[in-house]
């Protein structure tokens, strides 16, 4: 604010809860005497929660005149004292170059015309006058900030008892250990308020026992009275509620029936107010609800309530669940206070106490044990009867009989399984709710209740419903959500024709939705997310035109939306997150002209948006997370758009400047969609952005960022410098200090955190999710210690129903002692850590306990219903798996490196058709597993297929395994370094499986019959076979396969003509032998010439595709894959060719894409220093090889990317063990590091050390040749780029016959024809 030159005002509100200090934080900056204030003013006005425009002008004037014209000089003017325009003058002349701070302590005023009329007097003073503003209103910090508010939060309990601690035992001494310990229980009650550890800390202060037991247990208003002390701590909070109308008044006094510390649901509180008539409205013609929804925000606003975040982003609600609220217990505690006389708290003593002769309208009974009619003279009159902790209340018949006032009727805190008849005695009850109990029918007397106008019988027992439902005429909201076990849904469901609101989640066996349901044309909100088998909605869904809220979240079947669907017009919130069947939107889509969220989350099968998407011009939130098959343009989307979450978009075209016009756009996430550097520099347009995630990029920060100057967030986990070196860019770090509005800079690289100022953190705690939360959390560092216990406690997953995706990460620690661990606590820790059953996505690594949680083990149909995916990593210990097909909806399962696992027995069991709806299975590095049976055993001596469903097997290093009595068939295999896999005949399945099309098998023996089946096949349209033998010993290929007769002599000399017609389906042979590192693309084009073939980034060099036996025969297809259009053969010159066969694959070339030139670089550069390692650091570069870090894999090699202690990025190839190529290498690594070549991949380090041969190159992060030239990073390579590729390539192995010393030869080693 102090450098903020340009701005005619300036004003910085500081907003918080009552008692944070926000008065304490202002004086110390307006007492403030350091660097840089330079001030010629400092006035101080206290409004003390009145707003007088005239008053604050004459105060300024008086203070700023000080002694000249005495500080009185105004208010005994009358003239000018009245007339507002002379006081305006008389100020603007007063403050007239001078540098000026203004303090406005405890502002309310929510009046937009007084505070623009306090704005404008100031702004017209001078052209340097800076501004603080405290207030407890967030509306007010609205309306008067031009920097954004400065919002105070709780302090720690750390904080809060130095304060208490330092009032309580004043300086030093020795501190009683058993004061101690109740102080510390005093703090815990101060929950972050400083004023009230300050106060409490004062009462108890040389005190005697039982005055500290008070401070822990007594109200703090007889606390306040009792020991009178000068502060009085409700005082403000007090000025605050008589300044309120009278109906949000009793608003707020309701809020004290519910418990301290309860979970609010804003839509159950709103229909509690509507039912005890508090709702009013100033002139009458304000629905109910809408005044609710206006009151809500008035409580917010002064944080009386506050939301209690779930998944939001900066404050923005994208989620369609209901908010939920809560009561600082601090404002809770005024609550009980201020509605003493309205309320009463009960427990089984003084409900049997008849001698009160009082009544109350609010009624709370808690801990009740026993039989009881609730004939209490002191309830007769209540109005809202609520039950907590009454788990043994046992209600009699006619327990309702005498209480014929009560509207509100809250038994969901006991545990009845009964509804007493008498209920329907209770004619003007219109609220009843019964969630959670274990009901199973629900009375007929019930039919009588005819002004009941919100029902919830949410996770009960209920069988049936019953069908005088429908006679509840005026029934507004009905909660369904979570019963199991209901039947059926009456058709009389329709009759309701008032229901706003309904709730049908969590209902695992609804197959379809009746028709009528869409009769209930009031409804404003449905929620039938997790309705899992649910495959579509009724055509004439889009007759429910009222429609404002729709979640369809976790409908796992949904396949489509009815064409109507176009007729909500007044949607404005869809959530469609994890509807993984979902292939595309209706045309009439677009039609949704006032929808503003749109939640897609995770819809991986969606290909398209509608071409129209752009027309809805009011959509502000839009969340595509995982939506991998998604093609969007951001050309497409509106540029209204506030939030925009693009992660995992891997088809997402980036053109330059393609966000520049998003000038709206507070939150956006572009992590692992690889932006272009045109596109980052677009980004510093975005003047509003205060949320930006850029992880698991290449780490570049353009210049143009040093504009977000409202960005609080920037998320680089998982970046990599583009060139490392010993030291981050001077520019980067330039960047990042004028970013004055950065709070978080989120990375976990230790150049990047040493270089940061002390005032930008580096990390966000589990517990401090206030600036961002999301469904998806990541937990690393977990040990099996008191500290791993710590984290869980924290972490409290079990109530985190918005968590969708879990991932546990383990320290890899072999023994407990390690990192200080005194006890093995692993086992209680993962005990801990159950989650939410609203669960999807599971990932668990590095578990070292032997025995799995109870909730993995036990029931898990019920505590993980939803798991869709579930991946098991590097669990050392773990010798067998929990029963993983009680996971009724799970489609994808990888295990991973678990060497103890032997059978999978207890794997396989759960339920009567166990993994029916498993669609991947990938097990990898199972050394010691060895059968897999593919058929089960019914209960009636009948055998069903294991993986009915399955579409793609991926078994990788499983060395025993066998599946018995085949392989499951699917549309896809994977298999590599797996014996005896294919030992067994063709594979089996359901008449249902889909025909197998793509096969991919490396390093195995292939049996006769897998062979005959293989030729046989009708429906291939793509097979990759390499290192391969049959049972005779001969190398099996893929052209041997197919009839093309290759062998290594001829292959060394021609180029044989492509087979025309390989066969009826267009059968295509690719060679794809590894995985790929996407990163940038630049004008380096590499060539490897270590002697295993592979290039830096795990893809064959266009040298070792042409010498790869398997490749041999190729040459005409590799050569028309780099020029299409031309067609080669040996001996002949190249011609065009005018077949339609051979086409550019569709993609769209950017207009400004860069052109690839020969680079001017010499031969010969200066030697890059070699590296000297020791095995010890190698494994620490690579996290001991982790899998993470894999990047690809061959028949001889495993490559890894490596970060060294100085950030230097290298590529760390080790062999397999007992490769027989190794010794070969190593006669080349001397002259492979001596090579230094622009074109060249520099050979650095090698290690040879028992039986670890590890060689240690540069890194090349920009992807493949191959990458490139098939179009993989959404830029077309042209003829001349091509050709200069070409050139490239040549002079590189000009060099190495010509330049390098001695005689190199390039192959595979597999008996190729040699090029030296």
């Amino acid at each position: 604010m102090l450098e903020n030159d340009t701005e005619t005002l300036s004003i910085i509100p500081i907003v918080g809860l009552v008692g944070l200090g926000k008065t304490a934080l202002a004086r110390l900056i307006f007492h403030d005497q350091g660097e840089g204030w330079n001030l010629d003013l400092r006035i101080w006005i206290d409004l003390n929660r009145k707003f007088d425009l005239k008053n604050i002008a004459a105060d300024i004037i008086s203070q700023a005149n000080g002694t000249k014209e005495g500080p009185s000089e105004i208010n005994t003017n009358i003239q000018i004292h009245e007339n507002l325009q002379l006081l305006k003058d008389r100020l603007q002349k007063t403050l007239h170059d001078k540098r000026c701070l203004i303090v406005l302590d405890d502002l309310c005023s929510i009046d937009k015309s007084q505070l623009d009329e306090l704005k404008e007097m100031l702004r017209r003073t001078n052209k340097w006058i800076k501004v603080l503003v405290t207030t407890s209103s967030e509306i007010t910090a609205e309306l008067m900030h031009t920097f954004p508010p400065y919002k105070l939060f709780p302090l720690s309990e750390d904080d809060c008892w130095e304060i208490f601690s330092e009032k309580a035992f004043g300086d030093g001494g020795i501190v009683n250990s058993c004061l101690k310990k109740i102080g510390k229980q005093i703090v815990k009650r101060c929950d972050g308020i400083p004023s009230l550890a300050h106060f409490l800390g004062s009462v108890v202060h040389n005190q005697v026992m039982d005055v500290w037991l008070a401070a822990r247990d007594e109200p703090i208003c007889k606390l306040e009275s009792t020991y009178s002390m000068k502060v009085k701590v409700f005082s403000s909070l007090n000025q605050i509620y008589y300044d309120m109308p009278s109906a949000l008044k009793l608003c707020f006094l309701y809020l004290s029936v519910f418990p301290k510390g309860s979970i609010i649901d804003k839509e159950k509180l709103i229909r509690q107010w509507i039912a005890l008539d508090i709702i009013g409205s100033k002139h009458g013609t304000l629905p109910s609800y809408v005044q609710a929804e206006m009151y809500i925000q008035d409580l917010l606003s002064i944080h009386f309530l506050q939301v209690r975040k779930t998944h939001s982003v900066n404050g923005m609600e994208v989620s369609t669940s209901p908010t939920t609220l809560y009561m600082h217990n601090f404002v809770h505690e005024f609550a009980r206070h201020v509605a003493c006389n309205d309320i009463i708290i009960l427990d089984d003593k003084e409900m049997n106490d008849n001698a009160k002769e009082l009544s109350f309208q609010y009624a709370l009974l808690t801990h009740y044990k026993g039989q009881s009619t609730l004939c209490s003279a002191l309830l007769t009159r209540a109005r809202a009867l609520h039950f907590l902790n009454a788990e043994a209340i046992k209600l009699h018949r006619e327990a309702f009989e005498l209480l014929r006032h009560l509207r509100v009727l809250n038994l969901s805190g006991s545990c009845i399984e009964e509804i007493p008849a008498s209920i329907g005695h209770l004619k003007h009850l219109r609220y009843l709710d019964i969630s959670g109990l274990k009901v199973q029918i629900l009375p007929s007397s019930m039919s009588t209740l005819i002004n009941l106008e919100a029902l919830d019988l949410s996770n009960t027992s209920l069988k049936e419903l019953p069908s005088f439902i429908g006679s509840l005429e005026k029934l507004k909201y009905l909660n369904l959500q979570g019963c199991d076990i209901l039947q059926n849904l009456p058709a009389t469901l329709g009759h309701l024709q008032t229901l706003e609101h309904l709730r049908v989640s969590c209902r695992y066996d609804i197959g379809e939705l009746a028709d009528s349901l869409c009769n209930l044309q009031d409804l404003r909100f449905i929620d039938l997310s997790s309705c899992t088998e649910l495959p579509q909605l009724p055509c004439s869904f889009g007759n429910l035109m009222k429609l404002e809220d729709l979640n369809l979240s976790s409908c796992f079947n949904l396949k489509q939306l009815p064409e109507s669907f176009g007729n909500l017009y007044f949607l404005r919130s869809l959530n469609m997150s994890s509807c993984y069947e979902l292939e595309q939107l209706p045309g009439s889509f677009c039609n949704l002209v006032k929808l503003e969220v749109l939640i897609l989350r995770r819809c991986h099968r969606l290909q398209n948006l509608p071409p129209s998407f752009g027309n809805i011009e009011n959509l502000r939130i839009l969340d595509l997370t995982g939506c991998e098959a998604l093609h969007v343009s951001v050309g497409m989307l509106t540029t209204n758009l506030e939030y925009l979450n693009l992660q995992q978009c891997l088809k997402l075209p980036t053109r330059p400047n393609c966000l520049n016009n998003f000038t709206g756009l507070k939150f956006l996430n572009l992590s692992q969609c690889i932006p272009t550097i045109d596109c980052l520099q677009s980004l510093g347009y975005l003047f509003n952005l205060e949320y930006l995630n850029l992880s698991q990029n290449p780490l570049v920060i353009p210049l143009s960022f040093v504009r977000l100057q409202k960005l609080h967030t920037l998320d680089l986990t998982g970046c990599a410098l583009e060139h490392p070196s010993h030291s981050l860019p001077q520019m980067f770090l330039d960047i990042i200090h004028k970013m004055t509005g950065l709070k978080f800079l989120l990375t976990k690289d230790p150049m990047i955190v040493a270089c940061l100022p002390p005032y930008i953190r580096c990390s966000v705690r589990i517990d401090e999710n206030w600036h961002l939360a999301t469904d998806e959390l990541v937990i690393p560092d977990l040990t099996r210690g008191s500290r791993g216990l710590t984290i869980a406690e924290r972490a409290n997953l079990k109530n985190r129903p918005e968590l969708r995706f879990l991932k546990l990460e383990w320290t890899n620690t072999s023994h407990p002692a390690v990192h200080g661990i005194d006890e093995d606590l692993g086992e209680e820790v993962m005990e801990k850590l159950q989650p939410h059953q609203s669960l999807e996505h599971f990932e668990l690594v590095g578990y070292s306990g032997f025995a799995w949680p109870t909730w993995m083990m036990n029931n898990m149909v019920t505590l993980l219903p939803n798991v869709v995916r579930l991946h098991l990593l590097c669990l050392g210990n773990c010798k067998d798996l929990p029963p993983l097909g009680q996971l009724i909806n799970l489609r994808h399962l990888h295990i991973e490196d678990m060497p103890n696992l032997v059978n999978l027995g207890m794997g396989l069991s759960g339920g009567t058709q166990p993994f029916k709806k498993l669609l991947h299975l990938k097990l990898e590095n199972l050394l010691n597993l060895e059968e897999l049976p593919i058929l089960l055993l019914t209960n009636n001596g009948n055998q069903q297929f294991l993986f009915p469903a399955l579409e793609e097997l991926s078994v990788l290093s499983c060395p025993n395994l066998m599946f018995k009595p085949s392989l499951p068939k699917c549309q896809k295999y994977g298999i590599k370094d797996s014996n005896m896999i294919l030992s067994c005949g063709e594979p089996l399945g359901p008449w249902s499986s889909p025909s197998p099309a793509n096969i991919m098998i490396t390093g195995c023996r292939i049996s006769s019959s897998w062979l005959q089946w293989l030729e046989s096949l009708q429906t291939i349209e793509k097979i990759v076979i390499d290192a391969c033998v049959g049972d005779d010993g001969e190398a099996v290929t893929s052209f041997k396969l197919l009839g093309v007769k290759c062998t290594q002599e001829s292959s060394s000399r021609k180029i044989p003509n492509e087979k025309r017609n390989q066969s009826s389906s267009g059968t295509r042979i690719l060679n794809e032998l590894t995985t790929q590192d996407d990163a940038y693309m630049n004008t380096r084009h590499v060539v490897d010439v270590d002697s295993s073939g592979w290039q830096s980034s795990g893809e064959p060099s266009l040298i070792s595709l042409q010498q790869n036996p398997v490749t041999t025969g190729l040459g005409t297809s590799i050569i028309r894959k780099l020029f299409p259009k031309f067609n080669t053969s040996l001996g002949q010159s190249v011609e065009r060719i005018t077949s339609s066969a051979v086409s550019m694959p569709s993609l769209e070339t950017p207009p400004t894409s860069r052109q690839l030139s020969r680079s001017k670089m010499p031969a010969q550069i200066p030697r890059v220093r070699s590296l000297s390692l020791s095995l010890k650091q190698v494994q620490k570069a690579t996290r001991r090889f982790s899998p993470a870090l894999k990047l690809s894999e061959s028949g001889s090699w495993e490559v890894y990317k490596g970060i060294l202690p100085n950030n230097q990025i290298v590529a760390v190839r080790r062999a397999k063990k007992g490769c027989d190529r190794a010794a070969e290498v190593h006669k080349k690594v001397q002259l492979l590091t001596a090579i230094n070549h622009w074109s060249l991949v520099r050979s650095l380090c090698f290690i040879d050390k028992g039986n670890q041969f590890i060689m240690i190159s540069e890194y090349v992060p920009n992807g493949s040749l191959r990458q490139h030239l098939d179009g993989q990073h959404q830029k077309i390579l042209d003829l001349d780029q091509r050709i200069s590729i070409a050139i490239d390539v040549a002079i590189a192995l000009t060099y190495l016959h010509l330049c390098a010393g001695e005689t190199l030869i390039l192959g595979s080693g597999g008996g190729g024809a040699p090029v030296s």
